[in-house]
């Protein structure tokens, strides 16, 4: 912001806060709750002794008045950033400081490490599964246990066609399926390289070519 303000407002780049970035809440790699976060970086500090209200407070709020009423709106809390030694000091003198009132009363305090651990990445975000492999596994295993291989085929099949359906609506859901599925195929044929039964060995076959064209998975040795 105070590159912005020094070339197209001609203001004091003092009265902004030092960067304004996009932020959104996340549940499970899905997006929602777009708004923008102001940032101020104070890891210059040696210590809290020399923290002022009104120049903090004026930095939110002529950061705010730039921003105006754009397309995103402004999150409540703006963040202060500090080494890892000054920022407790810092914490404690905010928190001291709220009972005077205005923006100070939504500002947080972050080390660099609280920083870095609390704003992620996208790419950093996890994805629980909503198809757990354990449970997938095991239901596999009821049928071979019970040599019914027919009851095997079809539950691939099944997986395989829903992991197809889901292949643009969900594409974290779809490559967990596809790992899931590969990998129980692979534990199938450890133990069945070749089905001694012809017409099972076929059925073995189909569901192979399958999973080869969904998931791009080949199988090094074919029976003959």
């Amino acid at each position: 912001m105070d590159s912005y303000e020094k070339k197209n407002c001609g203001g004091n780049a003092d009265c902004t806060t030092d960067a304004v970035i996009g932020l959104s809440s996340c549940r499970n790699k899905t997006l929602y709750d777009h708004r923008l976060l102001l940032v101020e970086l104070r890891m210059n500090y040696q210590s809290a002794d020399t923290l002022s209200k009104s120049s903090m407070d004026n930095k939110v709020i002529h950061t705010k008045q730039l921003l105006g009423s754009g397309c995103l709106p402004i999150n409540r809390k703006t963040i202060f950033v500090f080494t890892e030694k000054v920022a407790p000091q810092a914490r404690h003198w905010v928190e001291a400081q709220k009972h005077e009132g205005g923006e100070i009363q939504n500002f947080v305090v972050y080390s660099v490490k609280e920083f870095r651990d609390n704003i992620l990445s996208y790419d950093e975000l996890p994805y629980v599964a909503i198809y757990d492999a354990a449970t997938i596994s095991n239901d596999f295993q009821v049928f071979i246990r019970n040599n019914d291989w027919q009851g095997v085929f079809n539950k691939f099949d099944f997986w395989i066609k829903l992991a197809n359906k889901i292949q643009y609506s969900n594409v974290f859901e779809y490559h967990s399926l596809a790992n899931i599925i590969v990998s129980e195929w692979k534990k199938v044929r450890a133990v069945n390289p070749c089905f001694p039964n012809e017409e099972i060995e076929i059925d073995a076959q189909i569901i192979e070519e399958e999973i080869g064209l969904q998931f791009t998975f080949q199988l090094n040795d074919k029976c003959s």
